[in-house]
């Protein structure tokens, strides 16, 4: 009887490529899809995170002003109505006047607000959401003239206290300006009375304070 010979016996299972199992199996490409997706997407979150973390420590609490930036924009201002006050000077040069001997910075300054179309924002202070007005001291005008022949003396300031912890801003007639604390503002006061400007709105300024 003859035997027949198996001619599968010496081949791979039905299926299975022959020499398959000696590979390395490769990787998935939808899964490695999906790891490179989940690390983008981790990148992309931790980048809106750190961005999130940078503007809330900028941004003011509450939608409003910080402190200190109020100040710095008070000592600004001051620092431009000193910078217009030579030019509102020489205007009585070129008119052919001269000083009136008595004329003083309060004088001067009043002046200054109603012929520059009543500019609320350039001769008050900016503080917790409104202006309030600039105090002058009762100083000649002269003290602006022949500087380098006397000592500086205050001519305008915001009222102590005013930026709290950030101090209290004094124009002095150098054009410099101070800061002083709480308590050196106050004695300031008391000793040179310094009288508030008589700033009064108009109907357009009224409504421009009204607006969000």
């Amino acid at each position: 009887m003859t035997t027949e010979k198996n001619e599968f016996s010496a081949e791979a299972p039905t299926g299975t490529i022959a020499g398959a199992a000696d590979k390395p199996t490769a990787g998935n490409p939808v899964q490695e899809k999906d790891k490179k997706l989940g690390s983008g997407c981790l990148i992309a979150f931790l980048a809106m995170v750190t961005l999130l973390f940078l503007i809330l420590c900028l941004l003011p609490p509450f939608g409003r002003v910080r402190p200190e930036t109020v100040a710095f924009d008070c000592r600004s201002i001051l620092q431009t109505v000193y910078r217009s006050m030579p030019y509102y000077l020489s205007k009585f040069e070129g008119d052919g006047r001269e000083l009136p001997p008595d004329w003083t910075i309060p004088v001067m300054v009043q002046e200054m607000y109603e012929n520059d179309g009543r500019n609320w924002s350039y001769f008050s202070c900016p503080v917790d959401g409104h202006r309030d007005p600039y105090l002058a001291f009762p100083a000649p005008v002269s003290v602006l003239l022949n500087q380098a022949e006397q000592k500086p003396v205050p001519i305008l300031m915001c009222r102590p206290g005013s930026h709290g912890k950030y101090g209290t801003n004094v124009l002095y007639s150098d054009g410099t300006v101070k800061i002083l604390t709480t308590e050196e503002a106050e004695k300031l006061v008391a000793e040179q009375s310094p009288v508030p400007l008589k700033l009064q709105k108009t109907e357009y300024m009224i409504e421009q304070e009204a607006e969000p």
